[in-house]
């Protein structure tokens, strides 16, 4: 799972929640790469979902190094996490790799 924190895309940080995270992780027993995305107002929308997608693609291209399986790859998010993991949804969709994330 890749996990987009919250903080209304324009505050807070994936460091935030790592103990979260490790909870979450270690009670469905699986891998969650905790991610960064560019804020407001520094960085506009949709530049945040633009570094997110860019992270899901990498996470795909790499799942060796990340130790997981490509074929099983998810994403999520609360509050501006979740306009961020929307976000990459759609521009996935648009450009016909829906079928790369599975939930």
């Amino acid at each position: 799972m890749i996990y987009f924190h919250g903080g209304g895309a324009f505050s807070g940080g994936a460091e935030y929640n790592i103990p979260l995270m490790n909870r979450y992780a270690q009670a469905a027993g699986i891998t969650i790469v905790n991610a960064n995305y560019r804020l407001a107002p520094e960085a506009p929308a949709p530049k945040g979902i633009y570094d997110a997608y860019a992270i899901v693609k990498d996470v795909l291209a790499n799942a060796d190094r990340y130790g997981i399986d490509a074929n099983r790859v998810g994403i999520f998010g609360e509050s501006g996490g979740a306009y961020i993991t929307a976000g990459v949804g759609i521009m996935m969709a648009e450009r016909n790799e829906g079928h790369l994330v599975k939930f």
